[in-house]
Parts: C-alpha cells; sequence; structure tokens
C-alpha cells in the first residue's frame, strides 16, 4: 500500500505543471469539476500554493 501512496504522491506533485501545460494558471486558485463527482459546473477549488490542496464544494472533502 505505501508504494501506491507514494505514486499518488508523485502524480499530486505533477499537477501544476501539467497543468501549465494545458495553459491553465496555477498562480492563484481556482475551480474546477471534480472528476469523483456528475458535475456539470465547478465544484471544488484547487490552491496551487502547495501544488496539492483542493476542496471540494458538493461533498466537503479537502
Amino acid at each position: 500500500m505505501a508504494k501506491d501512496n507514494n505514486y499518488v504522491d508523485q502524480l499530486k506533485g505533477m499537477l501544476p505543471q501539467y497543468l501549465d501545460i494545458l495553459g491553465v494558471s496555477t498562480k492563484g486558485p481556482f475551480k474546477c469539476l471534480n472528476p469523483n463527482h456528475m458535475d456539470k459546473t465547478p465544484s471544488m477549488s484547487f490552491d496551487a500554493k502547495d501544488g496539492r490542496h483542493v476542496h471540494c464544494f458538493g461533498c466537503g472533502a479537502t
């Protein structure tokens, strides 16, 4: 299980770089769709301060 957690942490650490490649500015917090919900409007925020902080407005997960 620790191996899986390390992989997830690596992916989370690459998120800001991936978003930059897509042309999404991570200079400040922004709202986006939560892939865990069937939303049609942005339901979570991403804060690029540390590149890992997300908050879902629907279920409250952080």
